[in-house]
């Protein structure tokens, strides 16, 4: 009975500790702001998909989203010389299809893998873009992803496959050679406790 007391105190202990851990390290990291407030990802390979989260409310009339790797993502230019940037002008200043208020969205990251590129081409059905524009050259498609699951991704876009509407989206060939347990467990981890992803996200922040 003692013994058993002992447990159940230790074990609230622990959860009150976990508890308090927790807020402070939602407290701490830095804010990530949606795509509509940011024309990238701010923090680079952090901060999906909460990055892309408030895309949905985009004007889908007049939606481009632009999914490639470093050549669109460009992070060391300053965002108004980015081709993304220079595109949403562009359509803006000829008003494209009679339309005015186009927005150009830059999914980019350096290093984009044909994994991330699968998962966001499932995400982008729930927004129902205008256009999307997926540029791929061959470095995106190295020997080494054949035999790696999601975590050989530099980016955190496996994130979106614990979300069931991105999950039914997936090939069944995907899912069976990419989609390994102890991955999708590290993903719904990393998307639900902010201690999880606290070294990666601070990190960045530094």
């Amino acid at each position: 009975m003692v013994r058993t007391r002992y447990y159940v105190v230790a074990l609230c202990i622990a959860g009150v500790v976990f508890a308090l851990a927790e807020g402070w390290a939602r407290w701490a990291l830095p804010r990530v702001p949606g795509c509509l407030d940011e024309v990238r990802n701010p923090f680079r390979f952090r901060g999906w998909p909460e990055y892309i989260a408030d895309v949905r409310r985009a004007p889908t009339n007049r939606t481009v989203l632009l999914i490639t790797n470093s050549q669109g993502y460009a992070g060391e230019y300053a965002s108004d010389r980015t081709y993304p940037y220079l595109l949403e002008q562009q359509l803006n200043d000829t008003r494209a299809g009679d339309r005015e208020g186009w927005e150009v969205l830059n999914w980019s990251s350096d290093g984009m893998a044909f994994m991330e590129y699968m998962l966001l081409a499932g995400y982008v059905q729930r927004c129902r873009p205008t256009l999307v524009l997926a540029i791929t050259g061959y470095a995106d498609y190295c020997v080494e992803q054949a035999d790696k699951g999601w975590m050989y991704c530099r980016t955190d876009v496996p994130r979106l496959a614990t979300r069931p509407a991105v999950w039914r989206t997936l090939p069944r060939a995907v899912i069976r050679r990419h989609a390994r347990i102890e991955d999708v467990l590290a993903f719904g981890c990393a998307d639900r406790l902010a201690l999880y992803r606290f070294r990666e996200y601070a990190w960045s922040w530094l």
